[in-house]
């Protein structure tokens, strides 16, 4: 099943505890420190659940469902099952008590939530604490139904990973070579005039790498729900970029344009006391080429080395807005990251 390959990463705050030997944080108390992240593909009404430990970087248990019996010893079970909307708000029941999903514990009842919704998916991740120790066993008596699901871990990790700072939106401007000299009409001579290009290196490998950004402002809702529409959104310009600087911008044959803008957002809802904020993702097409020099009677001269050129998709394919949850989440207005380059056509 594959997520919005955005996106997040939970940063659960650190308590001033020792950890216990499996990496799970403890409190002072000695329970534990978890996160259980629940995923929707609303196109085929599949859902996953996953729990990791404090830092996400061991699963401890994962079911195909939005239910699962976790096993906290050897003999001891606790259930957890979520009850969400098509936008992500509802409630999480873990062991015999029920938590409402929101990014404020004083309004979830003792846990933080955040969220990223769009058209297709839902991915919601909470950190509970007060966890039983004996949760040191999941990993080796955790019941699982045997089907392959697809991890969530990495593109959770991604965000916590990302320094996000004001974003950079604007590529690099490409304009010709103005220091080429240009014959006079007096001087033309069609196989001596040599016009600077830049052509696709083989098959251009070309890569998927999406672009995220935030194009509204964060709203912090106060005491009651609250909600962004198209009307907050901010119109952003994003250009190509390239890896060295270019000839002529070129798409080497893929649907492809050097500027798009962020068009319209989904509405966004929050809770009271809780975050929002709207997102866009940018579908962007990476491919390798070079510069050269061609010559109408010879053709083109390939000259320097290979490089990328990372181009918007035409009409954004493989891209699409979605809705923010949560303060973890939730950044500032023109805040973006870079997914990893994955293989494929835009």
């Amino acid at each position: 099943m594959k997520f919005l390959q955005l996106l997040v990463a939970t940063t659960p705050v650190a308590l001033a505890s020792p950890l216990s030997n499996n990496g799970i944080r403890r409190d002072t108390s000695g329970s534990q420190q978890v996160n259980i992240e629940l995923q929707v593909n609303k196109v085929t009404s599949e859902s996953t659940i996953e729990v990791w430990n404090e830092d996400n970087t061991q699963m401890l248990t994962q079911s195909c469902s939005t239910s699962l019996a976790l096993k906290t010893g050897r003999t001891t079970n606790s259930p957890i099952s979520f009850n969400v909307d098509h936008d992500g708000f509802g409630t999480l029941t873990f062991g015999d008590k029920t938590y409402t999903i929101s990014g404020n514990p004083e309004v979830s009842g003792g846990i933080e939530c955040n969220s990223i919704v769009s058209d297709s998916e839902t991915l919601i991740s909470c950190t509970v604490t007060g966890v039983s120790p004996d949760i040191a066993e999941v990993a080796r008596w955790a019941n699982q139904d045997g089907r392959q699901v697809i991890s969530l871990a990495e593109t959770m990790r991604t965000w916590q990973e990302l320094d996000l700072e004001e974003a950079a939106i604007a590529g690099n401007e490409t304009l010709q070579d103005n220091d080429m000299e240009v014959p006079s009409k007096r001087q033309y001579n069609p196989c001596s005039q040599w016009t600077p290009t830049t052509i696709r290196e083989g098959d251009g490998d070309p890569h998927q790498a999406p672009k995220h950004i935030q194009v509204t402002e964060s709203m912090d809702c106060g005491n009651g729900e609250c909600s962004i529409s198209h009307f907050d959104a901010h119109s952003m310009t994003i250009r190509f970029t390239a890896g060295a600087k270019l000839s002529t911008w070129s798409s080497a044959g893929f649907r492809v344009e050097q500027s798009t803008t962020t068009g319209m957002i989904k509405e966004c809802k929050a809770g009271a006391y809780d975050w929002v904020a709207g997102w866009m993702k940018v579908g962007r097409t990476q491919y390798r080429v070079r510069n050269g020099l061609f010559n109408a009677c010879t053709g083109t001269k390939p000259h320097g080395d290979v490089f990328t050129i990372t181009s918007p998709n035409t009409n954004n394919r493989g891209g699409n807005p979605y809705c923010v949850g949560g303060k973890r989440y939730v950044r500032n207005l023109g805040d973006s990251w870079d997914e990893t380059p994955k293989p494929g056509r835009p």
